[in-house]
């Protein structure tokens, strides 16, 4: 296969992200029920829909595209919030690792518009999705390596849960960042406000509550019983 020259690459590339994001701007303000591939393709300054077509195929593919670009951002943030809290800590408890779910994609949503964009674009999809939202995360690279190492770390603090109890705890904990942090992407004050920093600092309270807590007998029953159902014929 012939090599694709630099000029013609950049240029490819720069129809890419052009499209992207101008779907991340028009779903963040009109949603993605109102966005169609002739306004995506308006917007980023194409000539026709062919140039949609040609980099990703269809509009759900320009998504996912768009998915793990920015996923990709909140991983390496992550990533480097980590190896810094490492340094500090060898050994984090439960909230610090708490921290770390929230905090990095919220750093970003303070100082990169992008991100803002896209968290007030797709961050109550997650929350309301009739799928498991967990499962969905894992899709998109779980995080990366950081969002592997933080789930390992995560399973090793909260060992008085069985792995069914778990997911079903960080299935409700992913459900409430997301929907935490499309809260604030919404919102038209400045993300650094004191009442956002306070509101984080709580939301990463809450989680830690969240994950903690014991699992009750009559959850422990509940959760048997839906587990037999399911496994009948």
């Amino acid at each position: 296969m012939p090599v694709e020259p630099p000029k013609t690459k950049r240029r490819a590339n720069a129809t890419r992200e052009s499209l992207m994001f101008a779907a991340e701007a028009l779903i963040a303000k009109q949603g993605i029920e109102n966005t169609s591939i002739r306004d995506i393709v308006q917007a980023a300054g194409q000539r026709n829909e062919s140039a949609l077509h040609y980099h990703f195929k269809t509009r759900a593919g320009l998504i996912e595209a768009l998915h793990e670009t920015r996923s990709l951002e909140i991983q390496e943030a992550r990533a480097q919030a980590m190896q810094q809290l490492l340094e500090r800590q060898p050994e984090p408890g439960l909230r610090e690792l708490c921290a770390l779910m929230v905090e990095p994609p919220f750093r970003l949503l303070q100082t990169n518009p992008g991100i803002r964009r896209y968290i007030r674009a797709f961050g109550h999809t997650l929350a309301l999705t009739n799928r498991s939202a967990l499962a969905q995360v894992t899709l998109r690279g779980g995080g990366g390596a950081s969002g592997e190492q933080l789930g390992k770390r995560l399973k090793s603090r909260l060992s008085h849960l069985d792995r069914a109890a778990y997911r079903r705890r960080m299935e409700s904990a992913v459900r409430l960042c997301a929907v935490s942090m499309a809260h604030l992407a919404s919102q038209d004050k400045t993300p650094d406000s004191a009442p956002n920093e306070a509101f984080i600092s709580d939301l990463i309270d809450a989680l830690q509550g969240l994950l903690a807590a014991p699992e009750s007998a009559a959850t422990q029953a509940l959760s048997a019983r839906t587990a037999n159902a399911e496994t009948k014929p």
